[in-house]
């Protein structure tokens, strides 16, 4: 996804050969999935110990999530561009978060 399409190329796409951008997005990929390996394991870590149920975890983490994102939007001055960003694809911005949520329970209730 990092590398954009191959057979096009542009006067700025011949300095970077297309397999660096494949390779780049493997790197990419491979970090992605030992950092999801391990907080599932932190995850299930915490359930056990503090007994705390999977749905409450989920909420808390995105509450946290929501926290950070909004403190950003407010340290970058960016908050104009997400109202901008909501008030164009608030529908598809819904729909994505409910089909992601639901995408969750489902992986909860498969591994439970």
């Amino acid at each position: 996804m990092g590398g954009g399409d191959s057979k096009t190329s542009t006067a700025s796409d011949t300095d970077t050969p297309a397999g660096t951008a494949q390779v780049v997005g493997l790197v990419l990929l491979f970090f992605s999935l030992c950092f999801d390996g391990g907080t599932g394991a932190y995850e299930d870590k915490l359930m056990s110990k503090n007994h705390v149920g999977p749905f409450d975890l989920m909420f808390n983490i995105q509450l946290g999530k929501a926290i950070l994102a909004g403190l950003f939007l407010i340290i970058f001055n960016q908050v104009n561009v997400f109202i901008d960003m909501v008030s164009d694809m608030g529908f598809l911005l819904v729909a994505l978060g409910f089909t992601g949520a639901l995408g969750q329970v489902f992986i909860f209730i498969t591994i439970r």
